[in-house]
């Protein structure tokens, strides 16, 4: 499907479906963080355009919350801090919102 609307209402669409698999705050911050850059670099630009497909992708397969504890924080911590995004080849850091990290494996 191909979407035509707002920046805006592309946001809101891809975040009403991270609604429906969560709702604790802090992920939800962490996934309006990562779309909101995706669409300001237009990722999404001229391409189809399917919420579900997007979101439930990315939230079952390809994304993780990381947080104190778990394992992988300290180097996801010490990569952010350090100023990078890749960690070790093994991630990617999406997103930081109140020192958890949304990574992409």
């Amino acid at each position: 499907m191909r979407f035509d609307g707002t920046n805006e209402e592309m946001l809101d669409a891809l975040m009403e479906r991270v609604r429906y698999w969560t709702d604790d705050e802090d992920t939800i911050a962490l996934f309006e963080q990562m779309y909101e850059h995706c669409i300001n670099e237009g990722f999404y630009s001229g391409n189809d355009f399917d919420v579900q497909l997007i979101v439930d992708n990315d939230y079952i397969n390809w994304c993780e919350v990381v947080e104190a504890g778990d394992d992988g924080f300290e180097d996801v911590d010490r990569a952010y801090n350090n100023g990078e995004c890749d960690v070790d080849g093994k991630c990617v850091i999406e997103a930081e919102y109140g020192g958890k990290y949304l990574v992409r494996w």
